[in-house]
């Protein structure tokens, strides 16, 4: 294993298949060989180090002799979490997560993104579905520690009076060139 190192390149031989990696560390350059080589750098960074890797059997990209990669994905549930604690029981054990309440007006294309500087959109959803297990990641508040015996007595006070969350999803098609995904007013994500 090799630390604080950043992966450029996935390589491969004159038939295709891989042989190591190209990777960078403090400024230099080096090759790593690998017989098998997995990519488990979240959906943005893998989709990258496919693009970027280019040869002779992959013009476009490893594993792109379709130009699919980087489109029709859907990376893993990004959001932001909102709660709300309530003075009284909202019996929020009861029920699915199918049960809950959804505004998806500004999910992916259901909105024109001509003029903007995002990729994708979000959606605002409410449930209950409120199990034993789901309690454990509960916010507390700032009202006790998040363990112990204070946490255990809050989480039994509060656990049917508490909803939890708001959402967003992103859906893009990533290319070669720099992309740019703004997730916040104070925060991009910017991929070459």
């Amino acid at each position: 294993m090799v630390s604080h190192a950043h992966v450029t390149t996935v390589d491969v031989d004159r038939d295709g298949r891989v042989t190591g990696v190209t990777y960078l560390q403090g400024g230099e350059e080096f090759f790593q060989p690998a017989k098998f080589v997995l990519l488990a750098s979240y959906t943005y960074e893998n989709v990258r180090l496919l693009l970027r890797s280019t040869s002779r059997a992959y013009p476009i990209g490893l594993s792109n002799n379709h130009a699919q990669v980087g489109r029709h994905y859907f990376s893993h549930h990004q959001g932001a979490s909102v709660s709300a604690l309530f003075p009284f029981d909202l019996n929020a054990w009861y029920g699915l997560p199918a049960q809950g309440v959804a505004v998806d007006n500004w999910a992916d294309d259901n909105f024109d993104h001509a003029d903007l500087d995002f990729v994708g959109g979000g959606n605002l959803w409410v449930y209950s579905d409120r199990r034993p297990i789901g309690a454990a990641g509960m916010n507390t508040f700032g009202l006790v520690p998040n363990w112990g015996s204070a946490w255990k007595r809050l989480l039994q006070k509060m656990l049917t009076a508490q909803i939890p969350r708001t959402s967003r999803k992103r859906h893009c098609r990533m290319n070669r060139t720099t992309w740019t995904l703004t997730l916040s007013s104070r925060t991009r994500l910017v991929i070459r």
